[in-house]
């Protein structure tokens, strides 16, 4: 399974063990119409840093998980049937069109500066999933760190919400301890964090 650039409109692919394509699966957010991109005005590879997401995958419940970086928006895709089973938009929706205004000198697509960003780093156990959510500025976030973990139940509804007293850039969850493992991003010194969460 991988993100693919193609002309059937279609973010996703599985593959087979030979790297050949099996199926192209998924579905682009409303900023891209269903029919793909106009190819003569904007092409994927200006548009991706627009469409940036984190994808995590369950093989228990066989459910992927995409958290967009850039949109108040997380899908969940049921893999045994390949189709969108949820979209989850937040208030800040985030679903500006693409349009001159949006595309810089370089030909790469940027959101807007007074937007707010979207979402990070994605951990699941058997009762749901966790995603990191950040929600500064783009023009604040000099750099992908949040100190805020959201948890969903697998069904899409979200339960709880845990501040952190650090940034962190990715974590993971120990289910046994019920802790939260946290790495905050330091070139000089990165750290390893735990929390205490109730599971």
């Amino acid at each position: 399974m991988g993100e693919v650039y193609n002309s059937v409109g279609k973010p996703f692919a599985l593959f087979d063990a030979n790297l050949n394509t099996i199926e192209f699966f998924g579905d682009y957010p409303a900023i891209i119409n269903k029919n793909g991109l106009d190819s003569t005005r904007f092409n994927m590879q200006i548009v991706h840093p627009l469409l940036t997401y984190f994808i995590h995958y369950n093989d228990t419940y066989k459910k992927l998980i995409v958290a967009y970086e850039n949109y108040d928006l997380i899908e969940i895709y049921n893999m045994n049937s390949l189709r969108k089973e949820k979209s989850i938009v937040g208030p800040n929706k985030l679903n500006f069109p693409i349009s001159d205004d949006n595309i810089i000198q370089a030909n790469k697509a940027v959101p807007p500066l007074e937007q707010k960003m979207g979402y990070g780093s994605i951990s699941s156990t058997n009762n749901g999933f966790f995603v990191l959510s950040d929600n500064r500025l783009v023009k604040d976030a000099d750099r992908w760190m949040a100190d805020e973990i959201i948890y969903f139940e697998w069904n899409g509804e979200a339960l709880e919400s845990f501040k952190l007293d650090v940034e962190i850039v990715d974590f993971d969850i120990d289910t046994t301890n019920n802790l939260l493992y946290g790495i905050s991003f330091e070139e000089e010194n990165p750290k390893i964090y735990s929390f205490s969460i109730d599971l």
